[in-house]
């Protein structure tokens, strides 16, 4: 298994997602990886595992945790890690149409210093109808050189 899927900060997150890390690591070692991941668990351990596959991505170590690359993943800083959290200041905030187009856009230009780029949705069920509608179209045409993670504990 990759080592992100390893690392002792998350084991407790991951090891209630194992089933999902033991997929992502086998996709990875057959360089497999889909262009769209759905992951339905406690945000928070999915967030877990979405950090996770980042790490194995962007990480020539596979997720060491220690590197350059690793810590910018993890301080949500790297330039290929896009992580979307709704806008509001309700309990539940929604992903607004304007923060996907922005997606939409940022999806059609290269990544900037890794393989892919990695664009997490925080709360994907807090999506505005016109935005989970805009979504789809990118999620059925989807680029090759990005991975969409829909995190949701619905």
């Amino acid at each position: 298994m990759y080592p992100a899927f390893q690392r002792p900060e998350q084991r407790a997150r991951l090891s209630a997602q194992e089933h999902y890390s033991q997929f992502l690591s086998q996709r990875l070692e057959k360089d497999q990886l889909a262009h769209a991941y759905l992951f339905k668990a406690p945000v928070e351990d999915g967030y877990a595992l979405a950090q996770a596959l980042s790490l194995a991505v962007f990480c020539e170590q596979g997720g060491c945790g220690q590197c350059i690359e690793c810590q910018h993943v993890l301080q949500e800083q790297h330039p290929d890690l896009h992580v979307i959290r709704g806008e509001g200041e309700s309990r539940h905030p929604l992903i607004k149409l304007k923060q996907v187009h922005q997606l939409i856009a940022q999806v059609a230009l290269p990544p900037v210093q890794s393989s892919h780029q990695i664009f997490i949705l925080m709360h994907a069920e807090n999506m505005q109808k016109e935005s989970s509608n805009a979504l789809l179209k990118t999620l059925e045409e989807p680029s090759s050189n990005s991975i969409i993670i829909l995190l949701t504990p619905f």
